[in-house]
């Protein structure tokens, strides 16, 4: 038996998709946009000479101000 759509259903996931590919577009953005402002966490590390966990812990105690963008952290310049 094969799967039918009604109209409802099939637009639904059309619009998922846009939907989907549009975060896709704006996380893009935001990174290249923000680039110049922004470092990663590997980054600062090398910067500062320090390990991936002292910098976790760091941030953990509010030492350094970040934001979150898909999992991924990014900290002021």
């Amino acid at each position: 038996m094969s799967e039918r759509l009604f109209f409802s259903e099939a637009r639904g996931r059309v619009g998922l998709k846009d939907i989907e590919e549009l975060e896709k577009r704006i996380v893009f953005f935001s990174l290249n946009f923000y680039g110049d402002l922004l470092m990663c966490e590997e980054e600062v590390c090398k910067k500062l000479s320090i390990s991936a966990r002292s910098m976790r812990r760091y941030r953990n105690q509010n030492y350094f101000r970040y934001i979150r963008i898909e999992e991924q952290i990014f900290y002021h310049r």
